[in-house]
């Protein structure tokens, strides 16, 4: 938001200000809630393909991490590589190949989806 102004000090009139800001941008109240479900689940090879920039694996964008052991870190502070198969032309196929190799494990992504229901969150993200 290159023409926001940024100076505002105190934080109430900030707020309000990039409220405004926001709305007339075309972005609601729920803008956040909007954004952390579409970061959930992304991937280095998603921000690539769909968004067309090349970013490091490092990259600072916070997703789910889809390993569900009970000591696993629950957030990612990255985007992981997902390693899809490249076999697949399509990020659909990518995507569901992903999800059926992993369809067995039971600490793997939600677990109270049927392989089905996955599929077609997958494909809703």
């Amino acid at each position: 938001f290159p023409d926001f102004d940024w100076s505002t000090p105190d934080p109430e009139e900030a707020l309000s200000e990039c409220e405004v800001y926001m709305y007339g941008k075309g972005m609601r109240s729920n803008y956040g809630m909007a954004i952390a479900h579409r970061l959930h689940s992304l991937t280095v090879e998603d921000i690539e393909y769909y968004i067309g920039v090349s970013v490091p694996e490092d990259n600072g964008i916070p997703t789910v991490n889809m390993d569900m052991r009970p000591d696993a870190q629950r957030v990612l502070p990255i985007a992981p590589l997902a390693n899809f198969d490249e076999g697949f032309s399509s990020m659909g196929l990518k995507h569901l190949d992903r999800i059926l190799r992993h369809m067995d494990e039971k600490l793997w992504s939600i677990k109270k989806y049927h392989t089905m229901e996955e599929v077609a969150h997958t494909f809703h993200m």
